[in-house]
């Protein structure tokens, strides 16, 4: 997954206007979200390092990142992985990926959270459109292949 990053950054650094550009390099790598009774912290990452930690469905590794956070959901992506924690205090939840799936199901997946419920959906859409997509922008080689995969398969890995 990481060849597919660093083959493709250069593209979107191109795609990306400057005022884009500008508007992304403001938004918060973290955000406390209330709404109705219910508090969310959300993040790429982890609490402890917003951007690039890779942290799956571990219970004592995540009760170690939430020390400080006051929140009833804590919302993170990053592992393209959806799994959901019940902590009792926190409850921590991935919705898992709309592209790039690890889980080995290529649907986008995404999280409803109603009345303290938590549903977990799945959605198919148009893979093939999505590849023609890669390869329209100038993604080629290995980070096409890799991605083709992984967009049809839902492609799991350790290697991230």
């Amino acid at each position: 997954f990481r060849k597919i990053a660093a083959s493709t950054r250069p593209l979107h650094w191109d795609m990306i206007d400057p005022a884009r550009m500008k508007y992304l390099s403001r938004m918060p790598v973290t955000e406390n979200v209330v709404l109705g009774d219910s508090s969310y912290f959300l993040v790429h990452g982890t609490p402890r390092d917003p951007m690039d930690e890779y942290l799956t469905a571990d219970p004592k590794a995540w009760e170690s990142r939430l020390k400080g956070v006051d929140a009833d959901y804590v919302l993170v992506g990053h592992t393209h992985t959806p799994f959901h924690l019940d902590l009792g205090r926190i409850q921590v939840i991935n919705p898992g990926s709309v592209g790039q799936p690890r889980d080995g199901d290529p649907r986008c997946s995404y999280v409803i959270i109603e009345d303290g419920q938590i549903e977990f959906k799945r959605v198919e859409y148009d893979v093939d459109k999505t590849i023609r997509q890669l390869k329209e922008i100038g993604v080629t080689g290995d980070a096409l292949a890799l991605s083709e995969v992984v967009l049809k398969t839902g492609g799991k890995s350790t290697d991230e």
